[in-house]
């Protein structure tokens, strides 16, 4: 009797081996599992981070919602001391050069953009695309 009891245990899967079987089955499961609610979290972690922390984040918009009207102001009072001193530039050193001021007798932007029109001319002349003009 005792091999048929053995059968029966293993028909009904109380055998040692089948709970081992089980067992290991269930644990990869739980395994996995976890894994993925590890990865969840490390992505909720991440988001968290961005929108506190990012460059869009609470941190960087509540700085420059601070930091903007003393920019402003100093911006200003620089703006009207070179107009009242009568100086040609005023540069901020603290950063890469930045000119904070400039005379607009020293402004030559329309120059420049002239002289790019200019060689663009000239460039489609040489290619005969435009009609030479006297």
């Amino acid at each position: 009797m005792e091999g048929g009891n053995r059968a029966e245990a293993k028909c009904c899967g109380t055998d040692e081996e089948g709970l081992n079987g089980r067992k290991s089955a269930t644990d990869s499961e739980l395994i996995e599992e976890r894994e993925e609610e590890i990865q969840i979290l490390e992505k909720e972690m991440i988001e968290y981070q961005q929108d506190r922390f990012g460059a869009q984040g609470d941190l960087v918009l509540q700085k420059r919602r601070l930091i903007q009207p003393i920019q402003d102001q100093v911006f200003n009072e620089v703006q009207k001391l070179g107009a009242n001193k009568k100086y040609d530039f005023i540069f901020d050193k603290s950063a890469d050069v930045v000119m904070l001021y400039s005379e607009k007798r020293h402004d030559i932007s329309d120059l420049v953009l002239g002289e790019l029109q200019e060689q663009e001319k000239l460039a489609k002349l040489k290619k005969g695309r435009i009609p030479k003009q006297i």
